[in-house]
């Protein structure tokens, strides 16, 4: 991995230090070629691609905590790759969510099967649900978390009333889907995905040019949703590097 002499004078154009240069450009570097150097290996020839991005991931979070630590002021410089990383992942739920339900109820040409997919995915959600339930109240009856703690300086927070399940029904369904999409209201939208991809079941062939452009679309958001996580190990470097500064600060701040 040889030095880039025009990241060289970057770097050093914006006053950092040649041992802050170097780690910088080296972490990148070999978060990297990472994947490719592993190739040379045998036993890392196993892995699937998966396996190689979480590698990398790894190793992202890794190096970013050790330069929060050491170059405090890079951290914050490269805060903003870690932002982007979090608004693209952001970007992809809405048309993700949209594009894959309504691809997968078309593809379930039978009502029929469709219903018997409904009903055994609401039992397996109950059944979760309820395995859930019992390991956090087996949990909170063994362990009995915040006995003996002194809450007398603690403040008294008022709980909102709890919401009817009449209410909770209607508020599934989107008044304005659109309006749905824009607040990122994820329930609402997986209502109205899986009702429009009944209908255009229910429509025959005239809805087949609207369900091969969302195919199209879906196709689409699976690749970029790929472009997205190729670039998962720079952004956790970023976040990591500047949460490990931040955790530093603070901690200095307790010492003092």
């Amino acid at each position: 991995m040889k030095v880039n002499k025009v990241e060289r004078l970057h770097i050093h154009s914006m006053g950092y230090p040649n041992s802050c240069y170097l780690f910088v450009v080296l972490s990148f570097r070999f978060i990297h070629y990472t994947g490719k150097r592993f190739q040379k290996i045998n036993v890392v020839n196993i892995l699937e691609d998966s396996m190689k991005l979480w590698v990398k991931i790894l190793l992202g979070l890794l190096l970013g905590i050790i330069s929060g630590v050491l170059f405090p002021k890079f951290a914050v410089f490269v805060k903003p790759v870690g932002d982007i990383f979090i608004s693209s992942i952001k970007m992809l739920i809405v048309p993700l969510i949209f594009s894959s339900l309504v691809v997968g109820v078309t593809g379930l040409k039978d009502p029929k099967k469709m219903g018997r997919i409904g009903i055994k995915t609401m039992a397996l959600y109950l059944l979760t649900t309820a395995v859930a339930i019992t390991i956090g109240l087996t949990l909170g009856t063994i362990l009995k978390p915040g006995v003996g703690v002194d809450l007398g300086s603690a403040v008294i927070m008022e709980t909102k009333e709890a919401v009817p399940f009449s209410q909770t029904l209607l508020n599934i369904v989107p008044k304005n889907p659109v309006k749905s999409m824009a607040e990122g209201n994820v329930l609402q939208i997986i209502v109205f995905a899986i009702l429009f991809g009944i209908s255009l079941n229910f429509a025959g062939k005239t809805a087949e040019p609207v369900i091969k452009v969302i195919d199209g679309i879906a196709e689409a958001m699976y690749k970029l949703t790929a472009i997205v996580m190729e670039l998962a190990p720079y952004g956790v470097f970023a976040l990591m590097a500047f949460i490990s500064m931040k955790k530093v600060k603070l901690l200095c701040k307790k010492i003092r």
